[in-house]
């Protein structure tokens, strides 16, 4: 059955030529035509519409993306969006692509450029299964060139650093400095008596031992704890799953971790075996039923990761380790299994690192006065 279309120039504007009218009745053809190779997409398909349903393949619960990947690269589409324009399947070139991630690459950043570029490899890899275009464009893109800030030497805690900074947040008077933001302190607390009342002395004996993500960390449940053979198994983390209906992120156990070597199995220090032992004897007597997670809010609920660094930062000053974050006593586990002897691969299983690259250039502290390396060459020349 025949069926007619017709588009008319929109009102209120002018259009001597008909111009508008035109574009507007092509638009409307091609959506009750379709794209005429049979498929999803064709060389007329509009790049933000191709960017849509990438998109929508990522939120596909078959797809099996964890829930931390699907907001991140979705906040991605949303910047990228506004680039693409009005651009075409068919129009698109290598340089026209490397100016919009430069463009994004200026706006938000070098590592939501390089996450553009990923997504739009995709989208492509899409059109070039169903004929749309004979090769991914996205594989000539030139290298982002963004500057960045000049890359740091990793710095991490040493040994007498780590021990330090546990038994100062145990046992300091120091006053409770202000909640970050506030102009003066409300309480008369000590340092301590906060660490302990917040609950945030045990998570932080926990991961000086152990080196584990926070997310990791508060998604710690007791059946990932064996008493008997001293071990922790990391099963899952804390994620922010989307938004909720008032508009604000929900907080999940999601069971699937970062990468494949997140899931692991590590072998504990007796001083964080005596803690959980004394966390579940104290906090959980026999026949009391235990709680499912190790390091829960007070309600017995998932504990925001966020409001967790807080509480470390607000304190942190106070003991002299202002320059400490989280993520810096991860690294200092890392070099302290370094600077025991122990090989980069047993710091990237302890750590949960699939590539032991990541370990060595990234977690491990550098710039270390090797005394032993001058002592080796010193053996050389001198026998010689």
């Amino acid at each position: 059955m025949a069926r007619s279309v017709q588009r008319d120039t929109p009102a209120g504007k002018k259009d001597a030529y008909g111009k508008q009218a035109e574009d507007a009745l092509k638009v409307a053809l091609e959506k009750l035509v379709g794209d005429g190779n049979g498929g999803r997409v064709s060389g007329r398909t509009l790049l933000v519409d191709l960017l849509d349903l990438h998109v929508d393949e990522l939120r596909d619960p078959e797809a099996n993306y964890a829930l931390r990947t699907i907001d991140t690269y979705a906040g991605v589409a949303a910047k990228l969006r506004p680039k693409l324009g009005g651009l075409r399947v068919e129009e698109v070139t290598a340089r026209s692509l490397g100016q919009i991630l430069t463009a994004l690459g200026k706006a938000h950043g070098r590592t939501t450029a390089k996450q553009a570029k990923t997504i739009l490899s995709s989208m492509f890899g899409v059109a070039v299964a169903e004929g749309a275009v004979v090769r991914n464009p996205v594989r000539d893109v030139e290298p982002i060139k963004v500057k960045s800030a000049p890359k740091k030497l990793p710095r991490a805690l040493t040994e007498v650093e780590l021990v330090t900074l546990v038994e100062r947040l145990q046992t300091s008077d120091a006053p409770l400095p202000p909640m970050i933001g506030a102009k003066k302190a409300t309480t008369k607390r000590t340092v301590s008596e906060f660490a302990r009342d917040v609950d945030l002395l045990d998570p932080m004996i926990l991961m000086a031992g152990v080196g584990v993500r926070r997310s990791e960390l508060l998604g710690l449940v007791w059946s990932d704890y064996s008493r008997k053979d001293k071990t922790l198994t990391i099963t899952g983390h804390v994620v922010r799953a989307g938004k909720t209906t008032d508009s604000k992120s929900a907080l999940i156990r999601e069971g699937a971790v970062k990468t494949e070597g997140s899931a692991r199995t590590i072998a504990l220090p007796d001083f964080v075996v005596k803690m959980l032992n004394r966390r579940r004897r104290e906090l959980h007597p026999v026949g009391a039923g235990v709680p499912h997670l190790i390091f829960p809010t007070t309600a017995g609920t998932i504990r925001d990761p966020d409001t967790f660094a807080s509480q470390w930062r607000r304190v942190r000053g106070a003991i002299g380790f202002d320059w400490v974050g989280t993520h810096t006593i991860r690294k200092g586990v890392a070099t302290i299994i370094d600077g025991s002897g122990l090989s980069a691969r047993v710091a990237a299983d302890v750590l949960g690192h699939a590539k032991v690259s990541m370990t060595q250039d990234v977690y491990m502290g550098r710039g270390g006065v090797h005394r032993v390396a001058a002592e080796a060459l010193d053996a050389v020349f001198s026998a010689h």
